[in-house]
């Protein structure tokens, strides 16, 4: 994977947690969920990763009731709300995706 590509889908990482810390969710939020599917959709696409694309697509799919007015509610147990479930599983995919384009400059793809 070129420098130049791995930089660019790492930025967007970047920029989707600072999404997720600015605006919590946990309400009909169509602002933050229209930057989140356009910051995920340039990460898949600087990716240019077939796995990677498929993290984002779980991602959108988590933060469409994470910016719900009560989807989120769904997601809830004893020890975590919702919300905080679904930043929690965005983070990781945040992380794995990460950790993919990591792998994937490592072993020159």
């Amino acid at each position: 994977m070129p420098h130049l590509q791995m930089t660019r889908a790492l930025a967007h990482c970047g920029r989707i947690r600072e999404l997720l810390l600015r605006h919590s969710g946990g309400w009909a939020d169509i602002d933050a969920l229209t930057g989140f599917r356009e910051l995920t959709s340039a990460a898949a696409g600087a990716a240019d990763d077939p796995e990677c694309a498929g993290m984002m697509r779980s991602a959108d799919r988590y933060a469409l009731d994470l910016f719900s007015a009560s989807a989120h509610q769904n997601w809830a147990t004893g020890e975590l709300s919702g919300t905080d479930f679904l930043r929690s599983q965005i983070l990781g995919l945040l992380e794995a995706f990460s950790d993919r384009l990591m792998y994937l400059d490592v072993v020159g793809q």
